[in-house]
């Protein structure tokens, strides 16, 4: 990846804290108990919606659909 301008970089900087919010979540989940990869994904699912973003392996792959 390349980033072109400014912009770009701060859109960068914004899905990197969006993603330390969601393995943060995700993390403090698997201390807290035994839990299935299904709710930590459900888990990060809800903190990214929360913030605007979408998967994009779910989107173009649609792997949630799978499980």
């Amino acid at each position: 990846m390349s980033i072109q301008d400014y912009a770009e970089l701060l859109a960068l900087k914004e899905v990197g804290r969006i993603v330390r919010l969601a393995i943060s979540a995700m993390a403090d989940s698997v201390f807290a108990r035994a839990i299935s990869t299904r709710e930590l994904a459900d888990i990060g699912g809800k903190i990214m919606r929360q913030n605007g973003a979408r998967s994009a392996p779910a989107l173009v792959y649609g792997f949630l659909e799978m499980c």
